[in-house]
């Protein structure tokens, strides 16, 4: 899951901004890669908020980049940097599409394109975490991810754990291993509303008028 699209359909854009009025209406960069600005929503006893932080966590001891990119499923409850903040960092990440690279096609330069089949805002479970910096206070986040589910396990090992709207504030306030069960199954109960489209060469947000539909749901 290299690269993260926030670049919402209008409709969807709607959609987002009506459920949640917090999200900035600033103007958002298409694609958000490793290591770049990336907006999510955190949840107190006041309501929904955004926060903007860095796109990749600083692991606790060694790691890779891939992991401070990613919380997997499997090991948060047990993984030193993400096992507290599955307990009091978790955060919702809005997003309109991914890009990722079809398993079996590792030396193709080649991307696939994953959204909504419908024009509605994708959420995925994140983490988040705070930091003191030179700089002041800065926070970064990971996206959480699963192993792919219906419909898209034949293309790909990994999604992110995409959530059902109605499912958010389970996420945000369920205890941990509640957090976590719903993190492994959420919007896989239903399949999942996915489109999948593939560009060679494909990361940058202009290939969506370029992208051929190779498999949908």
């Amino acid at each position: 899951m290299p690269i993260l699209v926030e670049q919402f359909h209008p409709d969807a854009w709607a959609q987002l901004t009506r459920t949640f009025p917090c999200v900035s209406a600033q103007r958002r960069a298409p694609e958000v890669h490793p290591g770049e600005p990336l907006e999510f929503l955190l949840l107190d006893h006041l309501g929904w908020t955004s926060q903007v932080g860095r796109w990749g966590l600083r692991p606790a001891g060694p790691a890779s980049a891939l992991s401070a990119l990613q919380a997997p499923v499997e090991i948060l409850g047990a993984h030193r940097t993400f096992r507290d903040l599955l307990a009091s960092g978790r955060c919702v990440i809005p997003l309109a599409a991914y890009w990722d690279a079809p398993t079996g096609t590792p030396d193709l330069p080649v991307r696939a394109l994953v959204g909504p089949r419908e024009p509605a805002p994708l959420y995925a479970a994140g983490v988040y975490q705070q930091e003191w910096t030179p700089r002041g206070l800065q926070f970064a986040c990971a996206v959480v991810t699963r192993p792919a589910g219906p419909g898209l396990a034949g293309m790909f090992a990994r999604m992110p754990a995409l959530l059902r709207e109605e499912d958010l504030t389970v996420w945000m306030t369920a205890a941990p291993r509640d957090a976590r069960v719903l993190a492994r199954d959420g919007q896989r109960r239903r399949g999942g509303p996915h489109r999948v489209e593939r560009a060679r060469h494909g990361c940058r947000h202009a290939r969506f008028r370029r992208a051929v539909t190779v498999r949908g749901r």
